[in-house]
């Protein structure tokens, strides 16, 4: 699940916060991050979810086998302290 790492990067997020703002463990996300499984599709959504709520959108299968990942200009500015998720 390299596009979940590339994305989670993207904003400058730890596997930590993004577990807070998806609901889905930290736990969880390493283990995708590291190929040990396929997630099932509600998990991947709510995921997504997350992402696309802090301005990524991830196409995964664009192109065949990848993934296209857009970052919103405001995404990519610095995170104060009270817009970024909380340890």
């Amino acid at each position: 699940m390299a596009a979940l790492k590339a994305a989670r990067h993207a904003l400058g997020w730890s596997q930590a916060d993004l577990a807070k703002l998806s609901g889905i463990s930290r736990v969880t996300i390493g283990r995708m991050e590291a190929g040990m499984f396929m997630p099932r599709a509600s998990t991947l959504e709510q995921l997504l979810k997350a992402l696309e709520a802090s301005g990524v959108t991830v196409q995964i299968g664009k192109p065949a086998g990848g993934f296209t990942m857009a970052v919103d200009g405001p995404a990519l500015q610095p995170q104060q302290e009270d817009n970024k998720p909380a340890p």
